[in-house]
């Protein structure tokens, strides 16, 4: 697989997905800087947060010979992977072949457009559908294992038309097997510098507005500026700030199971380097119960999940 293919898709799975955020947080004021801090660049690339996008982006662009610098806010690498599903679904990939199963990506596209009601991004969607096979062949390639019997029409959710849901055999922690160990071989042979219990706070745009540069800030405090030809906000959500998930969303956070890191900071940085949040409307709920306590998953809920 491309790296570029695979970033692609990375930065496509990482579009911020949110409709009028201005009144999300208090945004942090945004650096700029003269000509000389336009003109360096100590990195190729630096991704801010080390979690299901982050991780593989730096991978790649590691392996691609690129200068990497990866922020990341939590003590471990990782992001949401030891406590979401693990499921993909993509066509072309060695389990459907395995169990005879003849799919496309065309097919998967008109299938994720009718579940979605063709409210979706359609040229995300194709991104999506498109570079899936390879995603899943890559991690298939380095050991990851879905379970037995997979992939399947449908797994709590709107089923396909075909079988196409791989689903880690341990959730995602299944994906993070791959992942962590190709990320701990990149940083230990310096192909990245990883800085973990750090935060972006801002970030630098050169007299155009492009952003060349982040400020982070150390479990010390101590501030400091790296600057990079591109930076990726690969940080996640805002599903553990209650405050900004109910100004983003317009119902308030009924239960807290979210990754306790998704703060929203990455959203934070993006607007007020000029950026929109979009794609919230296009959201269509499945079908399962409202949490109304930090018990999950609660005995409602395991009824539907079985």
């Amino acid at each position: 697989m491309k790296r570029r293919e695979f970033v692609g898709a990375v930065t496509a799975a990482s579009t911020l997905a949110a409709a009028g955020a201005a009144r999300a947080a208090a945004a942090p004021a945004v650096q700029t800087r003269d000509r000389r801090a336009e003109l360096r660049s100590d990195w190729d690339l630096i991704v801010i947060g080390a979690g299901t996008a982050g991780m593989p982006a730096a991978i790649f662009a590691a392996e691609a010979g690129a200068r990497v610098l990866v922020i990341e806010r939590s003590p471990v690498v990782g992001g949401t992977l030891d406590r979401s599903t693990g499921q993909i679904s993509a066509s072309r990939t060695v389990f459907q072949q395995a169990k005879g199963i003849v799919d496309s990506p065309d097919e998967h596209y008109a299938d994720n457009m009718r579940i979605n009601d063709w409210t979706a991004d359609a040229a995300l969607t194709r991104l999506f559908v498109d570079e899936a096979p390879d995603t899943v062949n890559w991690l298939a390639a380095n050991g990851f294992q879905v379970i037995e019997g997979d992939p399947v029409k449908s797994k709590g959710h709107d089923p396909f038309t075909i079988a196409r849901y791989q689903n880690g055999s341990e959730g995602g922690k299944s994906i993070l097997a791959v992942m962590k160990p190709l990320f701990d071989a990149a940083v230990k042979a310096g192909k990245i510098s990883l800085k973990l219990e750090t935060g972006a706070v801002d970030l630098v745009q050169d007299s155009a507005g492009a952003v060349v540069g982040v400020v982070s800030e150390g479990a010390s405090g101590q501030r400091e500026e790296s600057f990079g030809r591109k930076v990726l906000i690969a940080s996640g959500g805002c599903a553990a700030n209650a405050r900004m998930f109910e100004d983003l969303h317009g119902v308030p956070l009924t239960a807290e199971i979210a990754y306790p890191w998704s703060q929203g900071q990455g959203l934070t940085l993006a607007l007020a380097a000029g950026g929109v949040l979009r794609g919230g409307d296009k959201y269509v709920p499945l079908y399962g119960t409202l949490l109304e306590s930090d018990n999950f998953p609660s005995a409602s809920l395991s009824g539907i999940l079985c």
